[in-house]
């Protein structure tokens, strides 16, 4: 028997959506769960859950051959769930790592029937964010009281954020009746509570609701009143069989869910369907009008043309004499001054000037959007260009859930020039305004230099061992630069030292160095116990590396900087015997790093792969058994955050800007000394002398401990409150240093 049962069921979801979701889920599961994804009539069958299921082994699919709604797409997958406990997750939402196992442990803790727990509701299309979050309790059976401050607290509609015993379902043959959108989940809630089932509540935002106009309540369904008629039923039922129930409600504020008439719920559904910010369309808004002319009256297509014209004109009319004057007519009842109004009415925003959007920086800001939002800061970045030769052409036109824009690049290369770009941030400039690449782009030179925000943040990769050019007037002005922001965002603690160094130089004041490190998706990049076995014997395969060969990877460009034929030249056939080392990479030195490999006679057991896919790369850093980089110029690479989340020992050059953090000498890792021949020798040795066990052993201590320092949530709520965008400042060792 299963432990835990999750039931997902969709119906035309994008494929995007459909993967985030699963994919949470599959994360916060343990090896005894299943996932139950009911695909409800879809015209277009998710092509993902059929690869996810065949990926990997917990995953189900279930499918209707046409749409029969989500209460019905429920019992389905309730009928055919095996887990001791079940919960529910909607197709476009995702949950949070430790949701289900803190649920569990409640549950069992306290023999309930039923886990609460907290949601974090995101309403996409206006950036408004809600939390509800619980106390901790244990409340048995709900009381008519508990059951109100619930309620209140926008914890008790949802079926989502519950998880149930199955066998109590079972029992009292507890099924989503198929009456309306979206009050099954209420009519199914208060059957639990009529049927006296046991509650506890656990204090942990674990579930992420969003909300887009066309997802299924912003969908207008003609059984909408019907199915409100039906909570109405079910909550009048309550109060007249359970004592003290409307007593208990009232003093929530509840009392009048059992007094609303019918006429009075299609009146109150066609006044909220024309609120401001309604998602309805004008074509569902006529759809029910049509419908429920009875009871709205003669004057409905009169008040429908009227309030579609209103539409109109606010949408595309709206000009700013015509805004005054609404403003001075609102501020005239209410006595204050247009002054007031707008500063209360004005959002603070914190924005970002990048280059190009890299896979990992749209990471980083996604989080950064979330963390923003609910502080209710606006965030957006400004790109310079969509990509350029250097960086592989999938980068092109990526997802991108975050408010951003594109701007036309006059520049040439890297070399990016955006005049547009600028005069915007100079004309307009935000309370944050964060730049990349300060010294190294046209644009970021006069945004730097003629932008006036409040806080202006350079983000630099400086490192001392590959400083550049510090003196003269390529010094100077680099100097001059920095000296433009209050902080530099740097990705660790050698970028603090490498601006020290510059401190030393001039009289101008450097700013101060707030640590934000180069982030990578831990819910992708996993230790290999959390994949599936045969895809890490698939990718192992596809590497040329059996199961008791030693898989040595390097992710590095074909180019001089990387060191890769230095490193060649201290390898022998003896040496690695046992090993199978892949090169995964393109560039100019392709040629002579495959003449370099047949020359010493290590075609056998070394290899290039030329490209891999970013999504790809993740399996294949948990199917290996060690990361290694020779590099002799690398400022910050990406390769070993992603290694140490795939629980990867690493041996790294001593040149690379996050070798202090990413390695720990003979506890997770190497230090490379790549400048010093014998020195490097010796340490190459050692490395490929090392036993499969040992290297495992080595790889859990990457996971276990220099992992945290990439953590994002942690690391992007430190630098936020360093650099002022949390409220205040907190005690934590990485986001403040001063130089």
């Amino acid at each position: 028997m299963k432990r835990l049962s999750v039931i997902v069921p969709g119906y035309n979801t994008r494929e995007a959506w459909w993967h985030r979701c699963v994919t949470s889920i599959l994360d916060a599961l343990g090896a005894n769960d299943e996932v139950l994804c009911v695909d409800d009539g879809s015209r277009v069958p998710p092509k993902c859950l059929v690869e996810l299921a065949a990926k990997d082994g917990r995953v189900r699919v279930l499918r209707h051959e046409k749409n029969l709604g989500l209460p019905s797409a429920r019992n389905t997958g309730l009928d055919a769930a095996q887990g001791e406990f079940v919960t529910f997750v909607d197709s476009d939402d995702e949950v949070r790592p430790e949701t289900y196992s803190r649920c569990l442990a409640a549950l069992e803790a306290h023999n309930a029937d039923v886990a609460v727990y907290g949601v974090r509701g995101v309403y996409a299309n206006d950036g408004f964010v809600v939390h509800d979050i619980p106390e901790e309790k244990y409340y048995g059976e709900l009381s008519p009281a508990d059951v109100g401050y619930l309620v209140k607290r926008r914890l008790f509609y949802y079926s989502c954020n519950k998880v149930f015993r199955k066998g109590f379902l079972d029992e009292h043959a507890m099924r989503f009746r198929p009456e309306g959108v979206p009050c099954e989940d209420a009519i199914f809630n208060v059957a639990l509570v009529v049927n006296k089932a046991k509650w506890a509540t656990v204090p942990y935002e674990g579930y992420i609701y969003y909300r887009y106009d066309g997802s299924l309540l912003s969908t207008y369904k003609p059984t909408y009143v019907e199915g409100t008629r039906a909570c109405t039923k079910a909550w009048r039922d309550y109060k007249e069989t359970t004592p003290g129930a409307r007593e208990g409600l009232e003093k929530y504020g509840l009392g009048w869910y059992d007094e609303t008439s019918d006429d009075n719920i299609v009146r109150g559904q066609w006044t909220n369907i024309w609120r401001r910010k309604s998602p309805y369309g004008l074509r569902a808004r006529w759809r029910y009008a049509k419908e429920h002319a009875d009871v709205l009256g003669r004057a409905t297509l009169f008040v429908f043309i009227k309030k579609a014209v209103v539409m109109f004109l606010r949408a595309h009319c709206y000009i700013r004499p015509i805004r005054i004057w609404h403003e001075k007519r609102f501020l005239r009842r209410v006595g204050a001054k247009i002054g007031d109004l707008r500063s209360s009415q004005k959002r603070k925003r914190f924005i970002a000037v990048m280059n190009i959007p890299s896979p990992y920086r749209l990471h980083l800001f996604n989080e950064m959007w979330r963390q923003l939002k609910d502080r209710g800061i606006d965030f957006h970045v400004h790109f310079m260009a969509k990509g350029h030769k250097d960086r592989p052409k999938s980068w092109l036109n990526p997802e991108v859930d975050f408010s951003h824009a594109y701007w036309r690049d006059y520049g040439i290369g890297q070399r990016h020039f955006n005049p547009g770009l600028a005069w915007n941030v100079i004309r307009n400039p935000p309370e944050w305004l964060l730049v990349g690449s300060p010294y190294d782009t046209l644009t970021s030179i006069l945004i730097l230099f003629f932008a006036r925000p409040k806080v202006k943040i350079v983000w630099t990769e400086g490192n001392t061992k590959t400083p550049g050019i510090m003196g003269g007037i390529i010094g100077r002005f680099k100097r001059r630069v920095f000296a433009t922001a209050r902080f530099a965002a740097v990705p660790g603690h050698d970028a603090i030292e490498y601006l020290a160094s510059h401190q030393k130089l001039t009289r101008l004041r450097m700013p101060t160095p707030v640590i934000l490190p180069n982030l990578v998706n831990e819910q992708r990049f996993k230790p290999r116990e959390k994949w599936n076995a045969n895809d890490i014997a698939v990718a192992r395969e596809d590497l040329g590396a059996g199961q008791s060969i030693r898989l040595c990877i390097i992710p590095a460009r074909l180019e001089p900087v990387k060191g890769l034929i230095p490193f060649l030249r201290l390898l022998t056939p003896e040496l690695i015997r046992g090993w199978r080392i892949v090169i995964l990479g393109q560039g100019s030195l392709k040629e002579d790093i495959q003449s370099e490999i047949a020359q010493a006679g290590l075609s056998a057991s070394i290899s290039i792969l030329d490209y891999v896919s970013y999504e790809r790369m993740p399996l294949f850093y948990a199917a290996s058994d060690l990361l290694l980089l020779p590099s002799v110029y690398d400022p910050n690479p990406l390769s070993v955050p992603e290694a140490l989340f795939s629980g990867l020992p690493i041996a790294l050059s001593d040149q690379a800007g996050n070798v202090d953090e990413g390695v720990t000498e003979g506890c997770n890792g190497w230090r490379l000394p790549v400048l010093d021949v014998g020195k490097f020798r010796g340490k190459v040795v050692e490395i490929f002398s090392t036993s499969k066990e040992k290297l495992h052993e080595m790889g859990r201590k990457s996971f276990s401990e220099n992992a945290c320092f990439w953590r994002t949530e942690e690391a992007i709520r430190g630098f936020l409150c360093c650099v002022g965008a949390c409220g205040e400042r907190e005690d934590n060792s990485r986001v403040a240093v001063g130089v």
